[in-house]
């Protein structure tokens, strides 16, 4: 309906006079994936002429999706979902559609055995068919992209190894690698009989990011039937981690005296989601001075500022900081994290002193 709401206020007297400037705020509506896609009422037919190859293009198809352009949640995957044995089309990105076999008249016929495609669901669970290029160039990398923190355990399959083999009691799937028959073992199992893939447990990003996996099939004498496919299981970064501090900051220092603008220290936290991700990446601010006094102002990077110019030492030696480090690049929704950070005031004229003791020092060595 709407995404953003641009609002303006201000402070007035009760006469109706302004006495202060206009503050405008803008409130931006975050996206969800509240919209399934939807395809035209009414789609022209494809049409494809006997003997033709596989490779062949059909036709495109396109459905709309009216969440946020250019965010995952309108960004689709097309796949073609009749079920046929025959497996005579597979669908391509961003929806065309292609031979997979030779269409000779009414009758299908399949070539030799080959695992044609890995299969998997996405996250909204939408079925995706792997890129088939051709029977004898065909891509045997596979992705899926699963989100952390979701459970997918109660899914029948996120992916399923796929062969145009006539399936018989002593043909079985398999499934290899870190997750599976490697620690953390059992992550992904695989349905002998079926070729599905399941998960078995919520991912979690920080522990594994990337699974690389291997299909194949094999007879009951342990004899490799078909080409090995790779799969690759990536796991989507949720914003799980909350910004972190150290235990122990080292007291920055400034001396008494010091101008506004004079720099004091930059504080740094840290973030275990995916580096480069908005949810690892923070704006710093500042939320309370101890005592309560405006003497200090932060950067969104983190530096902490002089203010107003510092007293003496002897009327303040000391102020307390609380600093605060948001995610999701300091939106409101991020997580946060917080510390006390402690300024210290240098007094200038013992600095001065003991920068005067240190140029007598060196005289006297020059002269020696």
């Amino acid at each position: 309906m709407i995404d953003t709401y641009n609002i303006s206020g201000c402070a007035v007297t009760k006469n109706g006079e302004t006495i202060e400037d206009i503050l405008h705020l803008q409130f931006k509506v975050v996206d969800e994936n509240d919209n399934a896609p939807t395809f035209p009422s009414v789609i022209e037919p494809g049409e494809v002429l006997e003997h033709s190859p596989a490779g062949t293009e059909v036709m495109t198809v396109t459905a709309t999706d009216l969440d946020e352009p250019g965010n995952p949640n309108s960004q689709m995957v097309y796949i073609d979902s009749s079920g046929s044995p025959m497996d005579v089309f597979s669908p391509r990105r961003p929806g065309d559609v292609q031979m997979l076999e030779y269409c000779r008249g009414r009758r299908m016929v399949t070539g030799e055995t080959k695992l044609k495609k890995f299969c998997c669901t996405v996250p909204q669970g939408q079925a995706v068919a792997a890129d088939v290029r051709g029977r004898r160039h065909w891509d045997r990398s596979r992705l899926v992209r699963l989100r952390e923190n979701v459970d997918y355990t109660r899914m029948d399959y996120i992916g399923w190894i796929m062969s145009d083999r006539k399936f018989t009691p002593d043909v079985q799937y398999f499934l290899e690698g870190i997750g599976v028959n490697l620690a953390p073992f059992n992550v992904f199992v695989v349905d002998s009989q079926t070729g599905f893939i399941k998960v078995t447990k919520i991912l979690d990003r920080e522990q594994i990011d990337i699974y690389n996996l291997s299909g194949f099939l094999k007879n009951i004498h342990g004899q490799l039937l078909e080409e090995r496919v790779d799969l690759q299981i990536k796991v989507l970064d949720g914003n799980d981690n909350a910004p972190t501090f150290p235990s122990v900051i080292e007291p920055g220092e400034v001396f008494e005296h010091s101008p506004a603008g004079t720099e004091v220290m930059t504080v740094t936290a840290t973030d275990l989601d995916e580096p480069g991700n908005p949810n690892s990446q923070m704006v710093y601010s500042l939320l309370k001075q101890q005592p309560p006094s405006d003497m200090f102002y932060m950067k969104p990077n983190g530096t902490i500022y002089v203010k107003r110019d510092i007293p003496d030492r002897e009327t303040m030696d000391h102020y307390v900081l609380t600093v605060q480090a948001q995610d999701l690049n300091g939106d409101p929704s991020g997580l946060t994290g917080t510390s006390a950070v402690t300024v210290n005031v240098q007094d200038i004229h013992e600095s001065e002193q003991g920068q005067k003791n240190m140029t007598k020092d060196a005289e006297v060595l020059g002269r020696a």
